[in-house]
């Protein structure tokens, strides 16, 4: 069973944490042509200026933190915005191994084979090897989605002090507009 670092943790630390590894995401993602472009996603690029990674991470820190600030604040009047900020920096550290997969441009290459094959199963021009890298990158990037997901409720859980089934799912819906939110900021940057 997984530990609540939110209760047994101090909030300095666990702040300092999040923004060194925030720091360190970004920079991976950079070196490994890697856009956070949206919450819930990563996707690989063949070209990137070094400082889109940082703002896309700003971008979806911002959003998640907003939105769930204001659900915390409609459930608990003492919600404090320095909880959610952290709870949402935390949150994110399991996504930043992500660009990780792109060492030497693998996962790109890949992807470009899969892309002409799109709707047709038949056409398929990978490798087994290849297929298997494919499967434990997926299986890897949901379990990393998975702890985003249990590490958010945990965090938000204890810097709101939700008690209903009312607030959790105040809490998915809040997820999905922070999304919706970073998708339509990333659509007006590009």
């Amino acid at each position: 069973m997984m530990t609540n670092p939110f209760v047994r943790y101090s909030e300095k630390k666990l702040l300092f944490t999040g923004l060194f590894a925030t720091i360190i995401g970004s920079v991976l993602a950079a070196h490994f042509y890697t856009r956070y472009d949206g919450v819930l996603d990563a996707h690989t690029v063949s070209e990137l200026k070094y400082y889109m990674p940082f703002l896309d991470n700003v971008i979806n820190v911002f959003c998640l933190s907003l939105v769930l600030y204001g659900i915390g604040k409609y459930i608990n009047r003492k919600t404090r915005g320095v909880d959610i900020l952290t709870v949402v920096l935390i949150s994110r550290i399991p996504l930043y191994i992500f660009p990780l997969f792109q060492i030497g441009g693998y996962l790109d290459e890949i992807t470009k084979k899969l892309l002409p094959a799109a709707g047709n199963a038949f056409e398929l021009n990978i490798t087994g090897i290849e297929m298997i890298f494919l499967l434990v990158f997926a299986l890897v990037y949901f379990a990393a989605l998975a702890l985003f997901i249990v590490l958010l409720r945990y965090g938000f859980a204890v810097a709101s002090n939700v008690k209903s089934v009312k607030h959790w799912v105040l809490f998915a819906f809040g997820i999905l507009v922070a999304e919706i939110l970073s998708k339509l900021i990333f659509l007006t940057l590009n």
